[in-house]
């Protein structure tokens, strides 16, 4: 899942529990104070996915926790993680709900997260009001539920989007070098036309050799920066730091059976 039901609803509650400082001064961090929290925080997400990987649930679920309230930089896809693995893994639905919410709040959502967060409390709200009025439509459904592993910071992305753009521009660059290089080799052969041998008196072909020159140097400058530029930018994107997230290529299928109604579910994942 990118990162799991019956866990203590109690520790949820006191895990994410802070102290309020005692004063406005108290509350002001210090930048090591929140670099080092954030250092904390990135260590704990790694332990939890590592337990998660186990199938530890429950201990990938209170080590995202601590994670999440270590640093005020903490990413939000923790609060993810911890609504998938309810959702998922521990089947605890109102937890899930719960925690789906709160990710939904966080100003740092990733949209398509934000997506799939909303559709997935749409669908365990009306779940929940069908168990509640015990009158499930009667029908066969195939379900397809993809396996997802716990989404893990990606501290290079920045980095590779700046190493796109940087490319990109150093792209267009050469291309418009060798368009200025085109123009100049045109013009030279047209001045060319219009002298006769090495000495040149029309006025026309002079013009012609000077905008030819101008153009050649134009594309010099534009191919060599356009180079260095894609240069610059397949570094930034090649030495980015990525996160490396294993998924499983099974497939699992699993039959429901109801008083009035019943359906496959099939689960698993993809590279």
């Amino acid at each position: 899942m990118r990162g799991t039901k019956t866990f203590c609803g109690l520790l949820v509650v006191c895990a994410l529990c802070t102290s309020m400082p005692a004063s406005g001064a108290d509350s002001a961090l210090a930048p090591a104070s929140v670099s080092a929290g954030k250092a904390a925080s990135d260590d704990l997400a790694s332990q939890a996915y590592e337990a998660y990987s186990k199938r530890d649930f429950a201990q990938a679920v209170a080590l995202y926790l601590r994670a999440h309230q270590a640093s005020p930089l903490a990413s939000s896809e923790i609060l993810y993680n911890v609504a998938k693995i309810y959702d998922g893994k521990l089947n605890d639905p109102d937890l899930a709900v719960d925690f789906y919410r709160r990710f939904l709040r966080a100003p740092d959502a990733d949209p398509d997260l934000v997506r799939r967060s909303t559709d997935r409390v749409n669908a365990l709200r009306a779940e929940k009001e069908t168990a509640q009025t015990g009158k499930p439509p009667v029908q066969v459904a195939v379900a397809f539920v993809p396996h997802e592993e716990p989404v893990r910071d990606d501290p290079g992305r920045l980095m590779r989007g700046a190493g796109l753009v940087v490319g990109g521009a150093g792209i267009v660059s050469m291309g418009i070098g060798a368009v200025f290089g085109l123009s100049a080799g045109s013009k030279n052969n047209e001045a060319k036309a219009l002298c006769n041998g090495v000495e040149c008196t029309s006025r026309r072909a002079i013009t012609l050799t000077d905008e030819a020159s101008s153009a050649a140097t134009a594309s010099t400058v534009l191919v060599v920066a356009g180079g260095v530029a894609l240069a610059a930018g397949a570094a930034l994107f090649f030495l980015a730091p990525s996160r490396s997230v294993t998924r499983s290529s099974s497939l699992r299928f699993e039959p429901h059976f109801g008083p009035s109604a019943a359906g496959i579910e099939v689960s698993g994942g993809w590279l």
